[in-house]
């Protein structure tokens, strides 16, 4: 939908910003990532430190699966 497409695009402006800012390299994260069946979409996404998201490859933590049930229920 274009009203979420929109919204993804201000995330990744906001990692940007987020790093233009800090100087720390940010990405946006796919919480459940797409290699094992996640989402682009934004329930799925968050911006991480890119230290922090390339330590995390392609694995869904117990605590991801806990951030994703509380997007998708709020």
């Amino acid at each position: 939908p274009p009203a979420e497409r929109k919204a993804i695009q201000e995330l990744y402006l906001e990692a940007n910003h987020q790093t233009e800012t800090t100087g720390v390299d940010h990405h946006v994260d796919h919480i459940w990532p797409l290699s094992i069946g996640g989402e682009h979409r934004m329930f799925n996404l968050q911006i991480l430190p890119a230290e922090e998201n390339l330590s995390k490859k392609d694995t869904f933590r117990e605590e991801d699966q806990a951030l994703i049930i509380q997007r998708l229920f709020n």
